[in-house]
């Protein structure tokens, strides 16, 4: 036996390192529970002690700032509508600014199913919901549908917002 050192010392020892190691571990896993629960669900008095200290900021050249300051051309036509053969129907097509900006001058092409050439309306720039009204005739010359589809922007000469919402479409029934 080692002198001064007794099996009794030793193991007490080794309980102390132990209850230590133990005391150590309970301290760190309390503390990283209680930091969890409070930045999943802080408290009110804790969001309001960290409301100076964070601000949301969208930078200028963000996808959401670039598509808020863009203007947004809708084609919408008049809705469908039945005849007889041989009648006509004066259609109207609306270019719409649907966007947050002013847009520039554009075009709106019609195209009318079994009657050619398109027809390609020149639309001046548009301030915010502004619009421009075009109108164009349809005539029943045979039985069947005939599909007038409108396309706003057309060319793409004018950078959008929304570039998927420029097409519109109808049917003339005819018989």
């Amino acid at each position: 036996m080692v002198k001064g050192w007794s099996s009794e010392s030793t193991t007490n020892r080794l309980l102390m390192i132990i209850a230590l190691f133990v005391a150590i571990l309970t301290f760190a896993l309390v503390f990283v529970l209680e930091s969890a629960s409070w930045t999943s669900t802080p408290s009110q008095e804790n969001k309001a002690s960290l409301s100076g200290y964070f601000a949301a900021v969208t930078p200028a050249n963000s996808p959401a700032v670039r598509a808020a300051s863009k203007p947004d051309l809708v084609a919408v036509l008049d809705q469908g509508v039945s005849l007889k053969l041989g009648q006509s129907v004066v259609f109207a097509v609306k270019t719409q600014n649907n966007g947050a900006a002013a847009s520039g001058p554009s075009l709106t092409k019609i195209t009318v199913f079994g009657s050619s050439p398109d027809l390609v309306f020149q639309v001046p720039a548009l301030g915010q919901n502004a619009f421009a009204l075009n109108e164009f005739v349809v005539k029943c010359a045979g039985a069947g549908d005939i599909l007038v589809r409108a396309f706003g922007d057309f060319g793409k000469q004018t950078e959008e917002s929304d570039e998927n919402n420029n097409i519109d479409a109808v049917a003339v029934e005819c018989k």
